[in-house]
């Protein structure tokens, strides 16, 4: 069952992750697009295409956190607040990877994009924030922590 919530939880965070970036380029008007992939039916990969105005430069390391940034804030909310998620515990250790995974996740994206760090560094974050998901998960699975 714990896949099962995992997995769903995963590919909701594709689309979820890029319209907080799109959101996020909205508030500063700028209009973008938000593509998404699929392969046999199941998404893969999204990505938000936008074109930054001259002058407005200083909002990309904004854009780059918001993904992350807000999908580990809106499934924290859901984890904490949305009745009966603790009593499904599978969706409720789900959540906690997910927020763990996706708040690293924020702040090596907002790193890369601003050209703070390079690419293999952030491919080496991508990989931390896996295991943060993982820690996370495991702490509350030891009864340390409650998201």
């Amino acid at each position: 069952m714990f896949i099962a919530c995992w997995f769903i939880l995963y590919f909701m965070s594709f689309g979820v992750h890029e319209q907080f970036h799109a959101w996020v380029l909205s508030l500063f008007g700028v209009k973008s697009i938000v593509m998404h992939f699929f392969w046999c039916g199941i998404p893969y990969m999204a990505v938000t295409i936008a074109v930054i105005p001259q002058g407005l430069e200083w909002i990309v390391g904004l854009v780059g956190f918001a993904g992350g940034a807000g999908v580990a804030a809106l499934y924290a909310f859901l984890d904490r607040f949305v009745p009966g998620i603790h009593q499904c515990r599978p969706l409720d250790l789900a959540l906690n990877y997910h927020v763990g995974q996706q708040a690293t996740y924020s702040v090596f994206e907002l790193l890369w994009i601003t050209g703070i760090i390079n690419p293999l560094i952030f491919q080496t974050g991508i990989v931390l924030s896996w295991l943060v998901g993982i820690l996370l998960t495991l702490l509350e699975l030891a009864g340390y922590i409650n998201i």
